[in-house]
């Protein structure tokens, strides 16, 4: 994966960028029900926490399980045979089953960036969220995702976005 740092011009372009959007794409209107911002957030949430469980379910085989009965791993991108690995059951189950949860979470953080926030507390929990995220490190948000034009943005530029355009368009009401 190539890492790539996100530079002050960068930035500013894509925050000038959301005006033009904003006067393209008319508010939604704005019902008195709870922000979807949350639900997308526990959403995600809840999926990384699957994420994390399954991470320690494989800490414990790797501790439980011998080198040779754990060479096949979802990240190496070969195919599995089972009928041809010499692997135990419950590893390969568990790196088929760590492969789907990290799809839906990546799949979720697509949605939160998706998911305009309605309401300033709900502007205000997106970034909070996305900066405790962030923070961590821990690769529970994708490091890009493709944009309206297809071409790869960081994730935080995608978060300050949907912020923004939430803003601008003056779906959050006071």
């Amino acid at each position: 994966m190539t890492t790539t740092s996100t530079t002050r011009r960068a930035m500013l372009a894509g925050v000038a960028s959301v005006s033009a959007l904003a006067l393209t794409n008319p508010a939604p209107a704005v019902s008195s029900s709870r922000d979807p911002i949350y639900d997308a957030i526990e959403r995600h949430a809840a999926s990384n926490a699957a994420c994390i469980a399954s991470c320690n379910e494989q800490d414990s085989l790797e501790e439980e399980l011998p080198e040779e009965r754990r060479r096949w791993h979802v990240l190496s991108r070969e195919s599995l045979d089972k009928a041809a690995t010499r692997d135990d059951h419950r590893w390969l189950d568990c790196q088929i089953k760590m492969s789907a949860l990290y799809d839906k979470r990546d799949e979720l953080a697509g949605e939160l960036v998706t998911t305009m926030p309605t309401t300033p507390a709900g502007v205000a929990t997106l970034l909070a969220y996305a900066a405790n995220v962030i923070d961590r490190g821990d690769g529970t948000f994708p490091e890009t995702l493709p944009d309206e034009f297809g071409r790869e943005v960081q994730y935080v530029c995608h978060v300050l976005k949907s912020a923004a355009v939430a803003v601008s368009r003056r779906t959050v009401q006071s």
